[in-house]
């Protein structure tokens, strides 16, 4: 399983969203559980019982082995990564797990692309 905190600043050049989602995915653990709570629950009003059983296994993780991964990712209209990303983090912040990834999506006219993609999805 893949539980992944995005932050986002698409009108900024600066690495604050991936800060953001590196110290917000330590809370991911617990909104993991409501989420696929959530989802469970809106599967079966949905009438999709057997999908709701099959993401049922993921609420009791002791009963059934796999493996969770965390992502942390940071976007924004950056258009080059500087060498060395310095994050002012303090020791308790910065709090990587096991399975944790990190990741930074950077691109000069990313504003321009969500813009274009709502015009699209409005037409």
């Amino acid at each position: 399983m893949v539980a992944a905190e995005v932050k986002a600043t698409l009108s900024n050049t600066e690495y604050i969203p991936i800060k953001n989602a590196i110290i917000d995915s330590r809370k991911d653990e617990h909104r993991l559980a409501r989420s696929v709570n959530y989802c469970r629950k809106r599967l079966k009003e949905l009438g999709k019982i057997e999908e709701a059983e099959e993401v049922k296994r993921f609420l009791f993780k002791p009963d059934n082995n796999y493996r969770i991964t965390y992502v942390a990712a940071g976007v924004s209209s950056r258009e080059n990564v500087d060498d060395a990303i310095e994050l002012d983090f303090s020791g308790e912040e910065l709090e990587i797990r096991k399975n944790e990834l990190i990741f930074y999506v950077h691109g000069k006219k990313l504003m321009e692309l969500a813009h274009n993609i709502y015009q699209r999805c409005c037409k």
